[in-house]
């Protein structure tokens, strides 16, 4: 399951009137779902006018934007979830050259099958995290406004890209890249990766990133 842990901000947005009723994606699921759940922490936020929902992963703090989301409807935060995490792991698999292409999609499939299911809950917040959000929506803002509001998907994984390709910590922790992070937990929860292709994730991250720029194109 996906557990979205929603700030007030983002639970704000999953509700609509309807009919004279307040409708709600907010639930108290059960907790033997969310005990095995794969948690996310969701905000939304606003940018030249333009509603951005920030999912972070929490053990990794890595980061997918979500745009162009009517209120109230968290199956269009889902269903954009999904799309966004198979593009990056699609982008990460073939940069890296760690998974071949048939590979990375029986991983996603393998996600799938472990994670059909989704709630929103409110609380739970953790601040870690919710800093790091702050400081993406931060960067997010600076982005806007030298080229404008992401026209296209590509545009919007150059941006996710971008804010999870800087050094980050938790508590005071050994610093880490985002991007790095996830697709290690990713490969690891989902593919069949040997140990050593594992190991050498690090550095061939260390050499991607360092080639970066200039690759993308806002």
């Amino acid at each position: 399951m996906f557990l979205f842990n929603c700030t007030q901000n983002a639970a704000n947005q999953l509700h609509r009137r309807q009919n004279s009723q307040t409708k709600t994606w907010i639930t108290a699921p059960p907790e033997a779902l969310t005990a095995r759940a794969w948690r996310w922490q969701l905000h939304a936020a606003t940018i030249r006018r333009k509603r951005v929902f920030v999912a972070m992963e929490h053990k990794t703090h890595f980061a997918l934007l979500l745009w162009d989301i009517k209120r109230g409807d968290g199956a269009a935060v889902f269903k954009q979830m999904l799309e966004h995490i198979g593009n990056q792991a699609r982008l990460l698999s073939a940069w890296l050259e760690i998974l071949s292409v048939p590979a990375t999609e029986t991983a996603l499939t393998h996600m799938m099958d472990a994670h059909r299911q989704f709630a929103f809950v409110v609380g739970d917040i953790d601040r870690s995290v919710q800093s790091h959000i702050n400081d993406v929506i931060q960067q997010v803002e600076s982005l806007a406004a030298h080229y404008g509001l992401p026209q296209n998907i590509q545009a919007t994984m150059a941006w996710e890209w971008t804010v999870n390709d800087n050094l980050c910590s938790q508590r005071g922790g050994e610093y880490f890249y985002p991007n790095e992070a996830w697709y290690s937990e990713w490969l690891q929860a989902f593919s069949s990766i040997g140990a050593r292709q594992l190991a050498s994730l690090p550095g061939q991250y260390q050499t991607l990133h360092l080639g970066m720029p200039g690759q993308f194109h806002y």
